[in-house]
């Protein structure tokens, strides 16, 4: 019987890094891009418009301002873009624009921050704010829930930790169920 306790604590295990593997990045809102206002600014078919979260571009009138917005028009113009929205905050000082990290389709298992790919491009500098990101743990690809579906990420992180805690559960059950067997 120490051998199915084993077993199902492996297995509890397992469970908990595929579930941690899917929760490392929360996508809060899918749209599409409908227009980009600058290096660091779009709207969405929603209505909302969208600041990306710890960076920033060239202003109309600054060097740098036309390659920027080139770039990203490049990277998210009529695109899915799949957006973990700041959780402290939401909008920035203006209250007028969502904070976030977008990230868009790069192949059918991952996803392409572009947050950090206009900063590693030169496009963009860091502009830290207090918000929940951390620009410095930013990867430029991610992988997407299920190892290739949709991020639409049911998973984040409440349902990770909810999941761990289930099969903890289940598996203190089997466990205490085998032992009373063996009496």
């Amino acid at each position: 019987m120490r051998g199915r306790a084993l077993l199902i604590m492996v297995l509890t295990l397992a469970l908990f890094v595929q579930v941690s593997a899917v929760a490392a990045f929360e996508f809060d809102l899918t749209s599409r891009v409908t227009w980009v206002v600058d290096g660091d600014t779009f709207d969405i078919e929603t209505g909302d418009r969208i600041r990306l979260a710890d960076i920033n571009t060239p202003e109309v009138n600054e060097a740098g301002y036309g390659a920027a917005k080139a770039h990203l028009i490049s990277r998210i113009y009529n695109k899915t873009v799949y957006l973990d929205i700041d959780d402290q905050y939401r909008y920035d000082t203006t209250g007028t624009r969502i904070v976030c990290v977008a990230y868009v389709d790069f192949n059918s298992t991952h996803c392409f921050n572009v947050n950090k790919d206009l900063l590693d491009g030169g496009y963009a500098a860091l502009y830290p704010h207090q918000n929940e990101f951390e620009p410095s743990d930013w990867t430029l690809y991610v992988q997407k829930a299920g190892g290739g579906q949709a991020p639409d990420a049911p998973w984040n992180g409440a349902a990770a930790y909810l999941a761990l805690i289930a099969a903890i559960a289940v598996a203190v059950l089997l466990i205490a169920a085998s032992k009373n067997k063996q009496r």
